[in-house]
């Protein structure tokens, strides 16, 4: 059962970085996923970034938290291990528990990416 979900609004996103300003992560929480449609992302060149950090002490300090790169193929689509066409697509991290806090950049590289989607923390 997830403990927060948050959606990504269907929208055009551009080139450039983005930070993912400070949040309080829900007391036990120690995963997010944040899945991506991937129907309107056909431009072979575009990939996403995702990178956090974690905070076990009320932000005082921050350490990683891990990174995701993503990109479809040579083709412009995404698929899985037996070749069959994905229409999402998900970044999974996950932290020890204690973690007070998260804070990251979303970066897009390469071409824009339209999509929609959620993030959910579980």
């Amino acid at each position: 059962m997830s403990l927060l979900t948050v959606p990504i609004p269907d929208n055009t996103y551009q080139v450039g970085s983005a930070p993912i300003s400070a949040q309080a992560v829900p007391a036990g929480a120690v995963q997010m996923v944040c899945t991506f449609a991937t129907v309107n992302w056909t431009n072979p060149l575009a990939a996403l970034h995702i990178a956090l950090e974690v905070s076990r002490n009320n932000q005082a300090t921050w350490t990683g938290g891990g990174e995701s790169t993503t990109a479809c193929g040579s083709d412009g689509l995404f698929h899985n291990r037996s070749g069959g066409v994905l229409s999402t697509i998900s970044s999974e991290f996950t932290w020890p528990s204690g973690v007070t806090h998260l804070r990251g950049t979303v970066t897009i590289s390469g071409a824009a990416i339209h999509t929609n989607g959620t993030v959910v923390v579980n």
